[in-house]
Parts: C-alpha cells; sequence; structure tokens
C-alpha cells in the first residue's frame, strides 16, 4: 500500500475555508487502488471527499518518502475535494480531483483533473482537465460512480459558486469544457447546487445510480440516467 500525498495548490488562501467546509462524514468507504498494486489506496467517504491514506508511519518521515506526490496549479485549491474509481476500466484506480481556483478557463473558472491510473508522481500537466467557465469554480464538489446502471464510471463535478453541476459520461470522456457535459444539473435562482458535497449511488433502489449534490440546507437526488440540461427544482 502506498502513501499519497496531494499538494495544495492554494497557498495561504486555504486557512480561512475549514470551518466552512467542514464535511459531515458518515465513513462508509469504498477502496481504490491507484497505483495498480493490488492494495487499496484511497478510501472515498459518502460525502465525496477521498481519505488518501497509507502504511502507518513511525519516525519521521519527509515528502521525498511519499509513495506518490501530485502537485496542483498555485492557488487553484488542487485537492480540496477529490474521488477514486476506475473511469476507463482497465482494473486500476483513477483519480478526480477538485481544482475551483484553476484558471484555464478563465478567472475562477475551476475545473477538475482525471489521473488515470497507475497514477505516478506528476503535476496537473499530466491529467485531463475538465474546465468550467469564467467565475463558475468548477470542482468545489466531485465523485466517481456508475450514473444510470451501464456498468461504467461517470464522473460528477460541482460548481463552488455557479450553482451548477455536470455529469460527464465514462469510460472515455471526449469533452474537456463542462459546458458541453452530457448533462447539465442547473440549480434553482440564488441557489448553490453542486457547492458541497456530492456522490453517485443508487439510492431509490432501482439498480441504476443517481447523482446526490448538497446545496447549503438542502440535498438533491437526481434520478439516473438522465442527459441534457435540468433545472433542479427547489
Amino acid at each position: 500500500m502506498l502513501l499519497f500525498f496531494l499538494a495544495y495548490g492554494c497557498g495561504e488562501k486555504d486557512l480561512g475555508d475549514s470551518a466552512e467546509e467542514a464535511d459531515a462524514d458518515s465513513d462508509t468507504d469504498t477502496d481504490t487502488d491507484s497505483d495498480g498494486d493490488s492494495d487499496s489506496d484511497t478510501d472515498t467517504d459518502s460525502d465525496s471527499d477521498t481519505d488518501v491514506r497509507g502504511v502507518p508511519v513511525q519516525g519521521e518521515q519527509s515528502s521525498d518518502d511519499a509513495g506518490i506526490m501530485l502537485m496542483g496549479p498555485q492557488d487553484s485549491y488542487f485537492g480540496h475535494r477529490h474521488a477514486g474509481g476506475d473511469v476507463n476500466g482497465d482494473g486500476i484506480g483513477d483519480l478526480l480531483i477538485g481544482a475551483r481556483g484553476d484558471a484555464t478557463g478563465g478567472e475562477g473558472a475551476g475545473g477538475a483533473f482525471l489521473f488515470l491510473g497507475p497514477v505516478e508522481s506528476g503535476s496537473w500537466e499530466s491529467a485531463s482537465l475538465f474546465r468550467g467557465e469564467a467565475g463558475q469554480q468548477a470542482g468545489g464538489s466531485v465523485a466517481l460512480g456508475d450514473f444510470g446502471g451501464d456498468g461504467t464510471v461517470d464522473l460528477l463535478i460541482g460548481a463552488y459558486s455557479g450553482n451548477t453541476a455536470w455529469l460527464v459520461r465514462g469510460p472515455d470522456p471526449g469533452i474537456k469544457r463542462l459546458v458541453d457535459s452530457d448533462l447539465i444539473l442547473v440549480g434553482a435562482d440564488g441557489g448553490s447546487l453542486g457547492k458541497q458535497a456530492a456522490l453517485i449511488t443508487d439510492v431509490d433502489g432501482d439498480g441504476k445510480g443517481d447523482a446526490v449534490l448538497g446545496a447549503m440546507g438542502r440535498v438533491y437526488v437526481i434520478a439516473g440516467p438522465a442527459v441534457g440540461s435540468l433545472e433542479v427544482a427547489v
């Protein structure tokens, strides 16, 4: 089992977010083998965040001892949200890492980086970026799961400030701009859809995955499968 490090590309900006972004984690974990060594490396909790865990550490450790280290862009909040799953169906876990401060799509556009396993140490430049538009802060929440029950792992990405979430179907996502996603979920006026935790799971027991999105004071469940654009009512 390897020890993972995520390098937050956010400088001092992170320090003010701890209270607002505190998670209510019920610790329903699923394991993901991201490096292909048959050991579970990441435990994805029910709030869609990933507890990045490794072997017990004894004595002093430095970043040079890490099995894997992933670096994000400066001031991007890279790693604030992350999820694991086998997106391309090769039996090796992949990582989806939110970076709501990424500026590739414009100031405050945000996005999510997909690292296909086996994952090795490196930077965001080796990953596929699914980017938002200016001001959306895409990547405020991320999740991986089978939305619709077709046996493939899909990507769910929420906006921290755009009141929007996007569903990108696997196993070979061809889109790079979230505006081109298979399903776009838009919250009601004044809402905060996608700002908090995201999850894909079968809520209604029909064998098909559903999208679960948090907002301030609300949780929305969108039954799968679905495509196109959907307004989520209050």
